[in-house]
């Protein structure tokens, strides 16, 4: 973060792990699914949700994948199926259960809440937006900030997940940006959202994983 906040042309935030601590989520959502392992479908819901993270986790481009598609979601979950010997539809409904519908009854009680009252202060200065690798819009809504632009990997502009700079560069032209130099992208993840950043030529803040380590952090977001 070279510049102060509202410098930035625009600020985009991550989802996941940034906007909440995902780490004590998985744990909420691990108990739940160990919970589940005593019904027959229970462990093979589990091996399946372990199987979509890894592959979600390591994916890099479908081009080179044997399902390929531009629809990111949808070649992971053909790709599971070949590998599984379920069907796409089963996989599907799987995933979303676990991974997309399951959490958002409990996203609230992880929210940074220092966290996303600095991102609705930004909001009423600078343009500020959420790019995630996973869809975001039903999390904003969980978390209070559902006036917040989100946009996705899976989408079909982008259709690529980080570190790729592509997505960065796709919201960039939205919001008709020229200056790399005017973005800042907030994350948790240099691998991820730092390598983006670097590679799309924008700012970048990377914030510790746990509460109690961000304090200083915040200092920094709020600096005028």
């Amino acid at each position: 973060m070279q510049k102060k906040w509202y410098e930035y042309q625009l600020i985009l935030f991550d989802m996941d792990g940034t906007l909440y601590f995902q780490r004590p989520l998985q744990i909420h959502m691990g108990i739940k699914m160990l919970i589940s392992c005593l019904k027959p479908s229970g462990f093979q819901e589990l091996m399946i949700v372990l199987r979509f993270r890894k592959l979600r986790e390591n994916w890099k481009d479908s081009a080179n994948n044997p399902t390929s598609s531009s629809n990111i979601d949808e070649a992971q979950y053909r790709l599971l199926a070949m590998q599984t010997g379920l069907s796409s539809e089963e996989i599907t409904q799987i995933i979303q259960k676990w991974i997309y519908q399951l959490p958002l009854q409990i996203l609230m009680h992880y929210r940074d809440n220092q966290l996303t009252e600095i991102l609705k202060k930004y909001h009423l200065h600078t343009q500020v937006a959420i790019y995630s690798d996973y869809p975001a819009s039903e999390k904003c809504n969980a978390l209070d900030l559902k006036h917040i632009p989100c946009f996705y990997g899976g989408q079909r502009e982008i259709s690529c997940l980080k570190p790729d700079p592509k997505g960065i560069q796709v919201i960039m032209n939205h919001y008709h940006i020229t200056d790399p130099s005017s973005v800042l992208m907030i994350g948790d993840r240099f691998s991820k959202d730092g390598q983006a950043a670097i590679a799309a030529g924008t700012d970048y803040l990377i914030l510790k994983k746990h509460r109690f380590q961000r304090n200083k952090q915040y200092k920094i977001l709020l600096s005028e």
